[in-house]
Formats: C-alpha cells, structure tokens, sequence
C-alpha cells in the first residue's frame, strides 16, 4: 500500500490510459469543487429538496440524447474533441450560475436552466470519459487501471475540500465562497480542455446503433441483457448519492460550509484506502464475495442518515459509503466494462457504453421522480420513505447478480 507502489503500477499503464486517469482525476478535482456545491448553492436559495430532485432529474435526462449526438460527433472528430464541447458547455453553466445568483431567490425556476446546460454538457463529457475508459483500458490491466482512477480521482477529492474550505473561510459569507470556488474551476476547465487535446485514443470507424443496443432480449443475449438491468438497478440507489445524500450532509452538520467540505475530505481519504485495498486483494475469484458484502453495508449507509440527520449519521454514512461505496462500484464497473468488452471484435463500443449509460440515467432518473413524486403525495415525510426504498436497491442488485450467475453456471454444465 506504499505510495511507490501506486507510481509504479501508473508505470505499468499505457499512455492513453495515464492520460486518461490525469483528465479525470483533475475534472474531479473540479467537479467537486463546483458540483456540490452549485447543489448547494441553489438550495440555500430555493430550501426544497423536491425542486432540487426534480433539478437533478432534468439534468440527467439529458444525458442518453447527446450521449448520441457526441458518439456520432466522436466518429469524425475524436473523443477530445466531444470532451473539450463538454468542459466548454460547464463554463457556460458556471458563467450562468454567477451571473442569475440574484434572481435564483425570485425565480427559483431559473435553477431548471442551469439543470438544462449541464445536462447537455454532461452528455458530451461522460460519453467521452466512459468510452475512453472502455478503449483505452486494457481487460487485463482493468482492476489496476479503476483502482488508479479512484486513487487519483479520491487525492482530488481530498484537495477540493481543503481548497474550497479555505476559500469559505476567508469570505464574508459561505454564498460569496462559492462564487470564488466558481471562479477557480473555470480555471481548471480551460486546463483540462488544453490537456484533453492530447488524448490519441480514437473512435473505431464503424457505424453503431444505439437503438440496437438498447434493445436487452434475454433470450437472444442473455449477458448484454444481465448488463443493462444490473445498470438501471445500480442507477436506482445512485440518484440518492448524487443529490439527497450531499444536501443531507450539508444540513446534518449545521449547514457549514466549510465542516461539510473537511467531511468530505475525511470520506475522500477513507475512498483512497479502499482503492489501494481493490487494486490489491480484488481478484475474479472473490469479487462476487466482495461485491454482496459491500452492497449490504452500502445499503444502511443511506437509510441510516435519512434516519439520524446529524453528525453521527453524515459520519456513518461517509465512512460506510467510501470504503464499502468504493468496493461496490469498482466490482459494478469491472463486471458491466468486461461484458462490454466481449463485442470488441466485431462492434463499435460506442452504441454499448452509450446504451449502459442510458440505463444508468433511468434508474437515476427513475430514482429522482420517485422521490419527487413521495414528495406531492405525502410532503410530511417523503423522504425517509424514498431513501428507505431506493437504498434497498443494491440488495437487490445482489440478489439479481447472484440469480445470473449461478443459471449461467449450470447451464454451462449441460452444455
């Protein structure tokens, strides 16, 4: 678990694949010192966590349509450039942010427009990250190259919150301290775009069809069918993690900027840990064994802090959702990027990985109007009951994984 062993296993990469890793690691140094916050910053505006699920919503709905339109541009024009139209559309997003802060109170609608534009501009920058994961990973070299994205992506996360703690604390108010953490990013979106350009990984030139792929027959590929239901479960529990848990956090620990961002610091460290743990002991012979035990601490992790919204809650769940969260999700991407691979030969990866991503962004999606619809019929205690339910879901991810793989097993046997 030396940090030596974690230079020299980026030595063992290829280019492409280190490359890709730094791309990453510094748009999550940027995202999250924008992202969360941006959640934040347009909560303490409009204090209702059902127009924020219905923001959420909107945002990722967004993303299966210019999943498309980027993989048709990749085609002819490379996945850096899809990935610089993307950090191009968060400046946007961020410049819009700054500029409405003062209206966000009078109109809090507004707050559907910035879900808009980073929809879109999602959908260009994750069909560009999640392809060129696909491409430019080796099967063989895959446990070491996730296990390198989670070590370098978690450093990022434990610098944004010093960062960003720093910058709340220096300014009259946490509002003002988010307006120069916006600032700031827009700095390391223009780097990124700059680095982005060095890329080389291309897209194959082969036609794709994301309708094709869409289409999850269990008879005709039982495996391709496994992968895309496995996807939209894992979605489910997900759109918790990307909006409710972070504004739970956020009013857990009183509302505090700058504890939040040490919280998350702590919870980054803790992800790092887990990462190293991964790249180490994960292997194909225990991950099954691995992945239910994760799932099931995972589990309590949101119900726990939907039922103790306090400290002791958000430290639960932080601390549960970085080391078992972190096992969890490596396992997922090992098991979905693997069967994908399997149509490397004959196929375009592109129409698969934007398939998967779509599942992805339904169960979130899914997840979001779920809350938002709890919220309309019983506003006194939605909440508790979605989280409760949708945090129940990688249980059931489990159980489905498990089902898979013994039928696959012991029809195996029989042929």
């Amino acid at each position: 678990l030396r940090l030596s062993a974690t230079i020299n296993a980026m030595k063992n990469l290829s280019k492409d694949e280190r490359l890709t890793i730094v791309v990453l690691s510094l748009y999550t140094l940027a995202s999250v010192m924008s992202n969360t916050f941006v959640n934040v910053y347009l909560y303490t505006y409009t204090s209702d966590l059902a127009s924020m699920c219905l923001y959420t919503a909107i945002r990722i709905s967004m993303f299966p349509f210019f999943f498309t339109i980027a993989g048709k541009i990749a085609q002819r024009k490379g996945y850096s450039f899809t990935l610089v139209i993307g950090l191009v559309g968060f400046i946007a997003e961020l410049s819009c942010v700054l500029s409405l802060n003062q209206y966000f109170g009078t109109t809090p609608s507004l707050i559907y427009l910035i879900a808009l534009i980073c929809g879109i501009s999602e959908g260009f920058l994750w069909l560009s990250f999640n392809s060129l994961q696909q491409y430019a990973s080796d099967p063989t070299t895959r446990t070491s190259f996730l296990s390198e994205v989670g070590i370098y992506g978690n450093i990022a996360n434990i610098i944004a919150p010093i960062v960003t703690s720093f910058m709340i604390d220096l300014s009259p108010s946490d509002n003002e301290g988010y307006a120069t953490i916006f600032k700031v990013v827009l700095v390391v979106y223009i780097l990124l775009a700059i680095l982005g350009y060095r890329i080389k990984t291309r897209c194959p030139n082969k036609n794709f069809s994301v309708l094709k792929d869409l289409n999850s027959s269990k008879k005709k590929d039982p495996k391709w069918h496994f992968a895309l239901w496995l996807t939209f479960v894992y979605g489910l529990r997900d759109s918790m993690v990307l909006m409710l848990t972070g504004l739970l956090i956020y009013d857990a620990v009183g509302s505090s900027g700058g504890l939040y961002s040490r919280f998350l610091a702590l919870f980054a460290v803790l992800s790092i840990l887990a990462h190293l743990f991964c790249r180490k002991y994960l292997k194909r012979s225990n991950r099954l064994l691995f992945f239910n035990v994760s799932a099931i601490f995972v589990a309590s992790a949101t119900i726990v802090l939907a039922f103790c919204s306090n400290t002791f809650g958000a430290l639960y769940f932080g601390i549960v959702n970085a080391i078992a969260g972190s096992i969890y999700g490596n396992v997922y991407s090992i098991i979905t990027m693997n069967i994908i691979s399997n149509y490397a030969e004959n196929e375009n990866l592109t129409g698969r990985v934007i398939a998967k991503e779509t599942y992805l962004s339904a169960g979130r999606v899914g997840g979001m109007m779920f809350a938002f619809a709890l919220s309309l019929l019983l506003p006194s205690n939605y909440l508790i009951i979605a989280v409760t339910i949708l945090s129940l879901m990688p249980i059931v991810l489990i159980l489905y994984a498990d089902h898979y793989y013994k039928t696959r097993d012991l029809e195996a046997k029989h042929v």
